[in-house]
């Protein structure tokens, strides 16, 4: 039998293995990184994600949700993605505002899903402190909201580039480089 290597194939032909690399061979849980990594970096501020969920990525409606808490914490600011700082500032400054307020209690959220999509507008959130006078999140609710729509925002663009590169040409030569094929000359 006749072989070739994957880099010496004509180009229409290395053209349709990629296409049967993505048809086919993407059937992992190839998101699990991403769900890794967007959990460690909320634990950094007080975010303990449970569940991830997205849908995506060419749809109305597709985008990422998640289940979980926050007790919020300070953190080294730096050690947190470029895109994760600005939310990490919001919420930063909304627990420090509930504590001058609210004698010393922090923000506290649980975070749960609702319907049938993956998207960060089916996130709902429950807000309270410690203290007595809980009713001052009321306040800075919207900005809480968004933040941590944000973050599942943020979540769901790591999830598109992940997906991106990993169907990507050059992602696929480089995993196809040495892969032997019947030569058909």
């Amino acid at each position: 039998m006749n072989t070739i290597k994957y880099q010496d194939l004509p180009e229409e032909r290395k053209e349709q293995e990629r296409q049967k690399y993505r048809e086919h061979d993407l059937n992992y849980d190839w998101w699990d990184g991403v769900y890794e990594d967007a959990k460690e970096i909320g634990k950094q501020f007080g975010l303990d994600i449970e569940d991830i969920f997205f849908s995506g990525f060419w749809s109305q409606g597709d985008g990422a949700c998640f289940t979980g808490r926050l007790k919020f914490k300070a953190c080294d600011e730096r050690e947190l993605p470029e895109e994760v700082r600005g939310i990490y500032r919001t919420l930063h400054q909304i627990d420090s505002l509930l504590r001058i307020l609210d004698n010393d209690c922090g923000l506290y959220v649980r975070i749960t899903t609702s319907g049938r999509y993956s998207h960060e507008g089916t996130m709902q959130f429950e807000s309270y402190t410690l203290g007595e006078e809980s009713y001052v999140i009321d306040e800075f609710e919207e900005d809480l909201k968004e933040a941590l729509r944000d973050y599942a925002r943020w979540i769901y663009r790591t999830l598109e580039e992940e997906y991106e590169y990993l169907t990507s040409d050059e992602a696929i030569d480089e995993l196809l480089h040495d892969e032997e094929y019947e030569n058909e000359e």
